[in-house]
């Protein structure tokens, strides 16, 4: 067997649900947002994944925090859709949690993480001793993320320099009621001399947006490329984009513009591979 989905399912007192097959090259585990009355779908069950010749895996669960990925030394797309609160787990757990799960995602190429998850790791980046993985082999990152939120933004940058290879950088732009406006520092270092292609999704032209925007033309040594897609509503677009091209930048870089896309971006981001 090659491809593997396990989509909604119900694992009724398991305690571990382990995958583990040599011949397994693509796999999808989804939870699912309802699980079957009195059931707790994942939220028991130690996930473990072990599968050596696996290529891509989608991991979506929204019950679970315990999981481990293991041996999967040909990975090269990887979706983890995580939304469950850090602060539901003491720090002991988030320690347990971040000395495994980056160290099986270290050979991915392609990357794509939820704000929840992005909240979970931020804990561990914050602490070398829990965190000393690099995505050396990545080559394009896609993340949801909370930019009323500077931590997110700080993750982000530190992914960046995580990433010494990263080529193109896509970032849907996730909101909650509360807001923090903030300014990222001069003395900020990021390392993007791969990054070629920047895009940001859900964009409404916050200051907190156009800081991101300032920070990335201004680090980016090869950027050639940023598009922008708007959220939609914004009557100001036009001073918007003129305050985008003011922006001091370290290369040639290409502005593309696009109107709102007339389908849903939830935050399970799994077709933004197609161009807008």
């Amino acid at each position: 067997m090659e491809s593997l989905k396990i989509i909604s399912c119900v694992f009724c007192d398991f305690k571990i649900l382990e995958i583990s097959s040599t011949s397994l090259k693509n796999l999808i585990v989804d939870s699912g947002d309802a699980p079957e009355p009195n059931s707790d779908g994942l939220a028991n069950c130690e996930v473990k994944v072990a599968c050596p010749s696996l290529v891509s895996f989608n991991f979506i669960t929204s019950s679970t925090w315990n999981f481990t990925f293991q041996d999967l030394n040909s990975l090269q797309d990887v979706f983890v859709y995580y939304d469950y609160s850090p602060d539901q787990a003491t720090a002991e757990e988030c320690h347990y949690v971040m000395s495994k799960v980056p160290k099986g995602l270290r050979n991915v190429q392609h990357l794509k993480l939820s704000t929840g998850f992005l909240s979970f790791l931020n804990l561990a980046v914050a602490k070398p001793v829990w965190f000393s993985t690099s995505f050396y082999n990545v080559k394009s990152l896609t993340l949801s993320a909370l930019l009323n939120w500077y931590k997110q933004v700080e993750l982000i940058i530190n992914l960046l320099n995580l990433s010494p290879n990263l080529e193109a950088l896509t970032i849907l732009i996730d909101w909650m009621e509360w807001d923090e406006c903030w300014e990222i520092p001069d003395k900020v270092t990021c390392s993007t001399y791969h990054l070629k292609s920047v895009r940001l999704l859900h964009f409404g032209g916050s200051e907190n947006e156009l800081e991101l925007v300032r920070f990335l033309l201004k680090k980016g040594q090869v950027l050639e490329k940023l598009s922008i897609t708007w959220l939609g509503g914004e009557e100001n677009r036009r001073e918007i984009i003129q305050e985008i091209k003011k922006f001091p930048t370290s290369s040639n870089v290409a502005f593309t513009f696009y109107k709102p896309a007339t389908f849903f971006y939830g935050l399970r981001f799994l077709d933004y591979d197609h161009d807008l």
